[in-house]
């Protein structure tokens, strides 16, 4: 018998997209969440989020050092990871791209079709680019993967986890934001 049995897996898998180099794919779910975002230093190094909802007056005491920035969070499958995560945009080349598929006639919302993010360098030398594919019915697995999950995007603004609270999908409304 081996030491480690194939079925222990010892991999993990983020319950938030990661944009590494390359391509992510994923499948938008739900209706996004936006908000405001801005990180502070911690006082034994690192840093922390702090979120505002979009109609709240920030405090210039709350502010880190990088100001603060729109964010778009929405239920996603990312397809390299194989599972249901919370992806969150600050970029704006990829909200723009994004804004502009789902106000694309051919298009329409994200929810219908897979989004190719891809990521080119690192630091102030990252570029992203925005790719849709055809729409596409989501197949079988990746819709029960999703039904099977609990996610409170709300939760962000208590920097909470957004997973597993109740069996409410994410039902925030719309805002209307420009990119």
């Amino acid at each position: 018998m081996p030491f480690f049995p194939d079925e222990v897996k010892v991999e993990s898998t983020s319950r938030y997209t990661k944009f590494a180099n390359g391509t992510t794919t994923v499948r938008m779910f739900g209706i996004p969440f936006f908000y405001y975002e801005t990180w502070l230093d911690k006082d034994g190094g690192g840093r922390t989020p702090k979120r505002f909802a979009l109609d709240s007056d920030i405090p210039v005491s709350e502010l880190g050092p990088d100001g603060v920035k729109q964010v778009m969070s929405i239920v996603v499958y990312n397809y390299g990871d194989k599972a249901i995560q919370v992806m969150s945009v600050s970029q704006k080349t990829i909200l723009k791209a994004i804004k502009g598929y789902s106000q694309n006639k051919k298009y329409g919302d994200p929810t219908g079709y897979d989004i190719n993010i891809n990521k080119e360098g690192e630091g102030k030398q990252t570029r992203y680019t925005v790719i849709a594919d055809p729409k596409e019915d989501v197949s079988d697995e990746v819709k029960k993967a999703y039904e099977q999950e609990s996610v409170e995007l709300e939760m962000l603004l208590l920097n909470g986890d957004p997973f597993g609270i109740s069996s409410k999908k994410a039902t925030v409304g719309k805002d209307e934001i420009a990119f």
